[in-house]
């Protein structure tokens, strides 16, 4: 969609991606920091924030190159993802390989199913697929005030 809706070239689209995948590097550094100073579940949120932000920023200026906008949500989405692995690791150290690759198995397939919903609807357009991020993170964002705090 991507591609398609700004007429990116696939040279482009690959230069893009690579500063992208830049963003999930420097987050996963800086989250070796985070995470002594602030508790899980603030990282989380901080990560759910920066996606929605993102995704709202993209929807009202799709005029214009999301680069930064889809920069700053992989930043949250490596804070997210890479934490919960960590979380996995605590919660259940006597199988730390299991527990990982659980949570990992978790999120891919949770990303594919949505992926795959998607390329199955008819309108797939830029707003559908923003829109569809805002509604999961203000969801997530509700499911994380609705869980109790340990």
């Amino acid at each position: 969609m991507i591609q398609h809706d700004f007429g990116y070239s696939p040279a482009m689209y690959g230069w893009m991606s690579l500063l992208i995948a830049t963003a999930y590097y420097l987050a996963a550094y800086f989250n070796r920091s985070l995470v002594h100073r602030f508790h899980l579940r603030k990282i989380f949120l901080c990560g759910a924030i920066l996606i929605g932000v993102s995704g709202v920023i993209i929807l009202f200026t799709q005029k214009f190159v999301p680069l930064i906008p889809m920069a700053v949500a992989t930043y949250g989405q490596a804070l997210i993802f890479s934490n919960t692995i960590a979380s996995a690791l605590q919660k259940y150290p006597h199988i730390p390989a299991k527990a990982s690759a659980m949570f990992s198995a978790m999120q891919m397939l949770l990303v594919s199913g949505i992926s795959a919903i998607l390329a199955f609807l008819t309108d797939t357009t830029l707003i559908l697929g923003l829109t569809l991020i805002c509604l999961c993170t203000f969801i997530l964002l509700c499911l994380q005030r609705a869980a109790p705090a340990r």
